[in-house]
């Protein structure tokens, strides 16, 4: 079976899981964003392919607006009076609407971001975004591996920095774990919390605090509003945690 064909079915693997593990879910994508007018489906399941779709081609949507902004976005309850060029697409292609989107941009390699959207039929509910969390990073590996594997030579370089912007993010997790007691998914959800409030991406704000925590580190290079972030979330941690 060639790379691409088997590694897509992966993706589709790991999709359905996520579209499983939450039951109000319809679908979930994963796309890569060369640039926030240059988005590429790679997989999707359930509603994802033609939501995906509408919104790359009428450039409207949560998440066309979570890729420009290099942030998450959580529209719930979805509302498309926020975005008039997709509800036209809607009106003319009639499509089940979904109750709320859920998308996650992550920093992938040099200039592009990896992009999990999720589909739900009702309200977010407690834990939704945990779960994603947790599928995320999966995403991430699985992804990585298929491009590995498809052009090594070419791809070698940018697997070692995908692999060391997810150290940062699991380094982050672990601090916010270790000061709050509680689980990796729970973390994960106090980055996107914060990243979404701060407008700092989840990888910058992650490195940034890492960075802040654990001392000078020549491989960390951060923005100065992601080390102001990185300080807003850390004394919400700790003032959480001590109430």
């Amino acid at each position: 079976m060639p790379v691409a064909e088997l590694g897509e079915g992966l993706l589709v693997r790991l999709l359905s899981a996520l579209q499983t593990r939450l039951g109000s879910v319809i679908g979930a994508g994963i796309l890569v964003a060369e640039s926030p007018g240059n988005l590429r489906p790679v997989a999707s399941v359930g509603v994802a392919e033609v939501w995906d779709a509408m919104q790359i081609d009428s450039g409207s949507g949560p998440l066309v607006q979570a890729v420009k902004a290099e942030k998450a976005v959580v529209r719930d309850p979805l509302d498309l009076r926020a975005y008039p060029d997709l509800a036209s697409l809607v009106d003319v292609i009639p499509k089940r609407t979904p109750a709320a989107i859920v998308v996650v941009p992550n920093s992938w390699t040099e200039g592009r971001q990896l992009v999990t959207v999720v589909y739900f039929s009702a309200p977010v509910a407690d834990g939704d975004l945990e779960v994603i969390g947790h599928y995320e990073p999966l995403l991430a590996y699985a992804l990585g591996l298929l491009e590995y594997c498809g052009d090594a030579e070419n791809q070698a370089e940018q697997m070692v920095r995908m692999v060391q912007t997810r150290r940062w993010i699991e380094q982050a997790k672990g601090m916010i774990m270790t000061r709050r007691s509680i689980g990796p998914d729970d973390a994960f959800a106090v980055l996107v919390e914060h990243s979404q409030a701060s407008n700092v991406k989840v990888r910058d704000l992650s490195t940034a605090l890492v960075g802040l925590l654990a001392g000078p580190n020549g491989d960390i290079e951060v923005s100065q509003e992601a080390i102001a972030a990185a300080k807003v979330l850390w004394d919400d941690v700790s003032t959480r945690n001590d109430q």
